[in-house]
């Protein structure tokens, strides 16, 4: 099985985005300082409907607003005020820009991982998740099993589940800077399939601009999984806030949002 990166510019991955609503620019500013006590601030990559803007450019998505919501939560039961401040993110940076003061979690559909325990602090699990692949329609007799998907070129998100999962499933797995161009790169004819979050390919392959073109393999999972909230190795305060919170409102204001993006199939909270 080959392997290679693929590397997009800013430019060149908003122009394949099509119709759909991309993120916006990226903070070009890395040096953005450690945040104070009374502000946090978030890490995240465009990924509907997890984090994308709205028709009026608005940051929305279940994760943003979820985390509106529980840190209201935690001021609440604290009596504090916090600033929810939102950085979007190269998504294979994600660990270095947790340990140097950067953001303060990432909160942008975070597989939990073993390794990622050893390395970061992470929640509770918050949503299910599966890894599927992606298609074009017109592949569908082709690709129909991960037996087929060895004979496929796919491309998957730098430092994703995505990418680990493909390995060894496919001929050749080709990694770009987010699923969003992992999908559109697809569409285009440039790879085979995409491997994904269902999540975001339930989405994509039945809200967007690319539910004409593009199918999810029925009854392929590549592997099960679960989201969690990331901080900085130690900080467990900060993520035991969060836990208390997500329990807190999982049957109120969790369930709700859940239903608003289509997501109360995923549920994970206990």
């Amino acid at each position: 099985m080959k392997k290679m990166k693929l590397l997009l510019s800013a430019t060149i991955c908003a122009g394949l985005a099509f119709s759909l609503a991309g993120c916006g620019k990226k903070n070009e500013d890395k040096t953005v300082t450690k945040a104070a006590a009374n502000k946090i601030v978030i890490g995240f990559t465009c990924f509907a409907p997890i984090a994308y803007n709205d028709d009026n450019n608005k940051l929305t998505g279940f994760d943003v607003e979820l985390a509106k919501k529980v840190f209201e939560q935690i001021d609440k039961t604290n009596n504090t005020t916090t600033t929810v401040e939102f950085l979007e993110i190269d998504w294979d940076s994600k660990e270095t820009l947790l340990k140097n003061g950067t953001i303060d979690l990432v909160w942008n559909g975070l597989t939990i991982t073993n390794e990622r325990k050893e390395n970061m602090e992470i929640s509770i699990p918050y949503l299910n998740n599966e890894q599927v692949a992606v298609i074009n329609k017109s592949d569908s007799a082709k690709f129909n099993s991960i037996e087929s998907l060895k004979n496929a070129t796919c491309t998957v998100e730098s430092g994703s589940a995505g990418e680990e999962v493909a390995e060894g499933k496919v001929k050749e797995v080709v990694a770009c800077d987010s699923q969003l161009n992992a999908l559109n790169r697809v569409k285009n004819g440039d790879s085979d399939c995409a491997v994904i979050d269902s999540v975001m390919a339930g989405y994509y392959t039945t809200t967007s601009s690319l539910k004409d073109d593009l199918m999810i393999i029925k009854d392929v999972v590549l592997a099960t999984e679960q989201y969690g909230i990331a901080a900085k190795k130690g900080n467990t305060k900060l993520i035991n806030d969060i836990n208390a919170a997500l329990r807190a409102i999982k049957d109120t204001e969790f369930k709700d949002l859940a239903e608003q993006y289509g997501l109360t199939d995923f549920i994970a909270v206990e």
